[in-house]
C-alpha cells in the first residue's frame, strides 16, 4: 500500500529536482550558447556517463521492460544488453568527433556533406525526440502513476513537463549533466531494492526460480524476434548512437577525448546493475503477479509489485527512481530538440549575429512549446502518439541512418578527400529511406523490418547515386545533381515504388516473412 512516506519521498525528489537546476545555473552561471548546449565541453567523464546512461534508461526499460519480461522471459534480457554494448562499440568515433571540437550531429553532417543534408538529419531528430516523450515519457509515467497515486493522466504528464522544462532549462546541458547523474544513483537504488524485495517476497531465489517454467530461461531470441536482434544490434546501437541528437551532445560534452571515453565505459558497466536490478524486479513480478492471473496488462507489474509487496519507504524511493528514468529521458529529448533549433537551425542558418542571452532564451521558448504543445497532443490523441512514436522509427532508422554512418565512418578513417557519398546521394538516399521504411509499415504494420527495408533502400540509393554523380564529374560538395544524373533519380525513385509494392505483395501472399 502506498502511505504518505512515500509520497513524501517522491515529493521531496521532485522538489531536490527542480531547486536543483537553479543551484547549477548559480553555481556554473551558464552565459554562453554553447555552455547550454554542450558545457562548452567541460563536462568531467561521470557527468558524461550520467548523460548517457540516464538517456536509455526510460519508460521502455522500466514499466515496458517488465511486461516485456512478462511475454517473452529472460530472452527479453537481448534489449537491455544490446543497449549496453552500444555505449562501447562507438567510443573511436565518438573520441575522433570530439577532437575537432564538433558539437551537434547537424554541425558534422553540414562540414562533410552541405546544409541541406544538415537540416534534414535535425528535422528527424525533432521529430523523433518529440514522439519519444509522448509515448515513451508521458504514457509511460501516467500508467504508472494512475494505480500507485490514482492521478490522472493529465497530472501525470504536466509533472513531467514542468519537471523537464525547468532543470533543463536552467544552466542547460550543466544542469541536466549533474542532477541526470544524481537521478540515475536513484535509479539503481531503487530498482535493486525493489528487486531485492520482489524475491524476498516470492519466498527467496531458489522457491521463486524454481516456480518458473522451463521455457522462461531460454536466451534465444524466441519471441523477441532474430529479426529485432538484428535492427537492434546493427542500426540503433552500432550505426544510430552517433546520430542522435541527445546521445552526440552527451558524447561531445567531455572535458576531453579521454572524458568522453571513459564516460561510454563507465555508462557500460554502470548499466549492468541497472539490467540486473530490473530483470529480478521482472522475475519476481512474474511469479507474485503473473503466473496467478492477479494481473492481465503486463505493463502493470511494475507499479502493482512496488503497491503491493515492497515495504513503506522503499517503495517511496522505487517509485522515485522510475520517475527519474522517465524525466530524465524526457528532458534529453526537449533539450535536444529545443537546442536543435537555436543552434543548428537559428543560429546556423536564420540569425548568424544572434546574441548568446536570445539564443538561449529561445532554446528555453522551445522547450517549453514542445513539452505542452505535445503533452497536449498525447492527452487527446493517445493513438495517434503511439502510432507516431513508430512512423518515427521508420522514418530515423529508414531514412537517415545508413547516409550518416558512411559520412561518419569515412569521418572515422580520416581521410583528407572524401569519396563515399555525394551530397546528392547523401540527400536522395535519406528520402528514398524515408519513403520505404514509412511505407513498408503503412502497408504490412511491421515496425523491425520496416526499419530494416528502409535502411537497405537507402543504402543502396546513397551509394548508387554518389558513384554515378562522381563518373559524370559532380564533386561531394554539390547541393544538386548535374543535369546527367537527373535520370537515375527518376529510375531510382521508380524502382523504389517497386521495390515497396514488390515486398507488400510478396509478404502478402506469404512467400517472404
Amino acid at each position: 500500500m502506498i502511505t504518505t512516506l512515500d509520497l513524501a519521498i517522491v515529493s521531496i525528489f521532485v522538489l531536490v529536482v527542480l531547486a536543483g537546476g537553479f543551484v547549477v545555473q548559480y553555481v556554473k552561471k551558464v552565459k554562453t550558447h554553447l555552455t547550454f548546449i554542450v558545457t562548452a565541453s567541460q563536462a568531467p567523464w561521470f557527468i558524461v556517463m550520467g548523460l548517457l546512461a540516464a538517456e536509455m534508461i526510460h519508460g521502455g526499460q522500466t514499466v515496458g521492460y517488465m511486461g516485456w519480461v512478462q511475454l517473452f522471459g529472460i530472452s527479453a534480457l537481448w534489449y537491455l544488453i544490446i543497449i549496453a554494448l552500444g555505449f562501447l562499440w562507438q567510443i573511436p568515433l565518438a573520441v575522433k568527433i570530439r577532437k575537432e571540437e564538433l558539437k551537434t550531429i547537424p554541425e558534422i553532417i553540414e562540414k562533410y556533406m552541405d546544409a541541406k543534408c544538415a537540416i534534414i538529419v535535425g528535422l528527424v531528430n525533432i521529430f523523433f525526440y518529440i514522439t519519444v516523450l509522448g509515448a515513451v515519457c508521458y504514457l509511460s509515467f501516467a500508467a504508472f502513476a494512475e494505480p500507485l497515486f490514482g492521478w490522472p493522466a493529465w497530472f501525470s504528464m504536466l509533472l513531467i513537463a514542468v519537471v523537464c522544462v525547468v532543470y533543463s532549462g536552467t544552466a542547460g546541458l550543466w544542469s541536466i549533466g549533474w542532477l541526470n547523474f544524481i537521478q540515475y544513483l536513484v535509479i539503481i537504488v531503487g530498482v535493486c531494492l525493489a528487486g531485492y524485495f520482489g524475491v524476498t517476497a516470492a519466498g527467496g531465489w531458489g522457491q521463486m526460480t524454481a516456480a518458473l517454467p522451463a521455457g522462461f530461461w531460454d536466451m534465444t531470441p524466441g519471441p523477441v524476434g532474430v529479426g529485432f536482434i538484428t535492427l537492434m544490434i546493427i542500426f540503433f546501437w552500432f550505426f544510430g548512437y552517433m546520430i542522435w541528437a541527445g546521445t552526440n551532445r552527451s558524447l561531445m560534452s567531455g572535458k576531453t577525448p579521454k572524458a568522453t571515453a571513459t564516460g561510454a565505459i563507465g555508462a557500460t558497466l554502470g548499466y549492468i546493475p541497472f539490467l540486473i536490478g530490473i530483470t529480478v524486479c521482472g522475475i519476481a513480478a512474474y511469479v507474485l503477479l503473473w503466473q496467478p492471473g492477479l494481473i492481465t496488462n503486463p505493463d502493470m507489474a511494475l507499479p502493482v509489485l512496488l503497491r503491493d509487496y515492497v515495504p513503506t519507504g522503499v517503495s517511496g524511493l522505487a517509485m522515485a527512481a522510475v520517475l527519474a528514468a522517465m524525466i530524465t529521458t524526457a528532458a534529453n529529448c526537449l533539450f535536444a530538440s529545443g537546442t536543435t533549433i537555436s543552434y543548428d537551425f537559428v543560429h546556423k542558418h536564420i540569425k548568424r549575429d544572434a546574441s548568446d542571452r536570445y539564443l538561449i532564451w529561445l532554446a528555453r521558448v522551445f522547450m517549453a512549446v514542445l513539452a505542452f504543445a505535445w503533452l497536449a497532443v498525447t492527452l487527446w490523441w493517445r493513438p495517434l502518439v503511439l502510432e507516431g512514436l513508430m512512423f518515427a522509427y521508420a522514418v530515423a532508422a529508414g531514412g537517415i541512418i545508413m547516409p550518416a554512418f558512411f559520412t561518419l565512418l569515412e569521418h572515422a578513417w580520416g581521410r583528407t578527400q572524401k569519396t563515399l557519398l555525394t551530397t546528392g546521394g547523401f540527400f536522395w538516399g535519406v528520402l528514398v529511406g524515408f519513403a520505404v521504411g514509412l511505407g513498408y509499415y503503412l502497408f504490412l504494420r511491421d515496425i523491425t523490418w520496416a526499419c530494416q527495408y528502409g535502411a537497405f533502400a537507402s543504402a543502396v540509393v546513397s551509394l548508387g547515386l554518389s558513384a554515378v554523380q562522381r563518373a559524370q564529374g559532380g564533386g561531394r560538395k554539390t547541393d544538386e545533381p548535374p543535369k546527367s544524373t537527373e535520370w537515375a533519380v527518376k529510375l531510382t525513385a521508380i524502382l523504389t515504388v517497386i521495390f515497396l509494392f514488390a515486398l507488400v505483395a510478396l509478404r502478402t501472399s506469404g512467400m517472404i516473412y
